[in-house]
């Protein structure tokens, strides 16, 4: 059973950059969150998105914000679900509106004619990354993956790529269960980095 008050605490210590106290955070939240964006992504109708992705960029979210120290009225274990919701479900939204824009052309395929009437295509393709910025999150890529033992570097690589779990247990011929414990130390690892830059 909880502590009074430990949720509210461990907001304290994470505010103050404890990593303990964002892993217990992110033990006690992250289930909830793929559950929550699951069910917005299937309300949306996107049947094979991973709510497991939008609560990642959720926790991420929240993390970098945390860090920043953006939320000033977080101060309580309401504030922080509400807070968290709000992160997931537009975390979610977003991941929904990708996948169907990706996968079904959004239902409009238009040619460079008809994109000419709003943008010309130099400035469309001139708003992709620059080169700097990919060869940096290139970098920082391998450097994360670098941490990893080449059997969790494998599930990572798989799960960045695109991958659902049941697929990533399928091709590599193990229980469903054990791909998702690879993952939890992936981000658990990963988690640290971030806070340990």
């Amino acid at each position: 059973m909880e502590e009074p008050g430990s949720i509210t605490q461990l907001i304290t210590r994470a505010q103050a950059g404890d990593e303990l106290a964002l892993s217990a955070l992110w033990e006690r939240y992250f289930h909830r969150l793929v559950g929550l964006a699951r069910k917005k992504l299937n309300k949306q109708f996107v049947r094979d998105a991973d709510g497991e992705d939008a609560a990642l960029s959720a926790m991420a979210s929240f993390w970098a914000g945390l860090q920043a120290e953006k939320f000033h009225d977080l101060k309580s274990r309401d504030n922080l679900w509400r807070l968290l919701v709000v992160i997931t479900t537009r975390k979610a939204a977003d991941y929904g509106t990708r996948s169907k824009a990706q996968k079904r052309g959004a239902g409009r395929v238009v040619g460079e004619a008809g994109i000419r009437g709003r943008h010309t295509i130099e400035e469309i393709v001139g708003n992709g990354p620059t080169p700097e910025f990919e060869a940096e999150s290139q970098e920082c890529l391998e450097q994360l993956l670098e941490q990893l033992d080449e059997d969790h570097r494998e599930v990572a690589v798989m799960k960045l790529e695109g991958w659902k779990n049941r697929e990533i247990a399928a091709e590599r011929r193990c229980p469903l269960r054990r791909v998702e414990r690879q993952l939890k130390a992936v981000r658990l690892t990963w988690s640290e980095t971030a806070f340990n830059p």
